[in-house]
């Protein structure tokens, strides 16, 4: 008889089944949703399973933070030429429509189905063109632009957004990235990626800038209180210009009045 095993997809992965019998050889048999429930898999028959889940490839100097291999930075040049350190996040999904033609190019290369093989197919296929993305894209802004102009951010995001798909596209050979909504009927969403930080290598540059931001902290808080004091002597000078306008001779004449009756009254 023919001896068979139970599997079980969870709800974050997708599942593959090759059959792998002495007469079936290496043959794809199935595609299982996530969630799926128990099935029967061939006694020799191989399951493979990968994440459809959101996926967050972070480029960081921070240990341990998403799919990849080691901590590190993206270094290269703004339009001045001063070396900017770029931490970044990049979210995107397994595009589930391509999921056996991926399993087949690249999940048998890497045994991706498992974690440390799905880091190391991430950062031989997705970190070289994200780099080359970030490169071309940083050209485009000053180092005033990057330390001063917070709307930068957004634009080099988009930037980068714009450029990724295709470059991992002829690195991989098809869209199996797709962004956070996954793909419908073959149209992949956009890939997301948001920028945490953008820091000249330098320290002296930093500096300089810190100095920049102190200084013109500085100022505004001297215009501040100048502004302050002017409005001080403003109200001041008004309400001596009131007094002023109010001591007419008549006004004096029954002040003298007054102060003549109050001397009476006193022994």
């Amino acid at each position: 008889g023919t001896w068979f095993t139970t599997e079980k997809t969870p709800a974050d992965k997708i599942a593959l089944s090759y059959g792998g019998g002495p007469f079936e050889g290496n043959q794809y048999q199935d595609t299982v949703q996530p969630g799926s429930g128990l099935r029967f898999n061939g006694w020799f028959d191989k399951w493979y399973e990968y994440p459809v889940t959101v996926r967050n490839y972070i480029v960081s100097s921070a240990k341990d933070e998403g799919d990849k291999e080691s901590f590190d930075v993206i270094e290269t040049t703004d339009k001045d030429g001063v070396i900017e350190q770029v931490e970044m996040t990049v979210s995107f999904r397994l595009n589930e429509e391509l999921v056996q033609k991926f399993h087949e190019r690249l999940g048998m290369k890497y045994k991706a189905w498992d974690d440390d093989g799905w880091k190391k197919m991430l950062g031989d296929n997705v970190r070289q063109p994200l780099n080359n993305a970030v490169v071309k894209a940083l050209k485009e802004f000053s180092t005033d632009d990057i330390k001063k102009n917070s709307s930068v951010y957004v634009s080099l995001e988009e930037a980068i957004e714009a450029e990724l798909p295709g470059a991992l596209k002829s690195i991989m050979g098809d869209n199996y990235f797709c962004g956070p909504s996954g793909a419908d009927e073959g149209a992949c969403s956009p890939i997301k990626v948001v920028v945490k930080s953008i820091t000249p290598k330098n320290q002296s540059v930093n500096d300089s800038y810190d100095k920049q931001k102190e200084t013109a902290n500085g100022i505004v808080t001297a215009q501040n209180e100048a502004q302050q004091q002017i409005e001080r002597a403003t109200g001041e000078k008004a309400a001596k210009d009131a007094v002023a306008e109010a001591l007419t001779p008549e006004y004096l004449a029954y002040l003298d009045v007054q102060a003549k009756l109050e001397c009476a009254k006193n022994p």
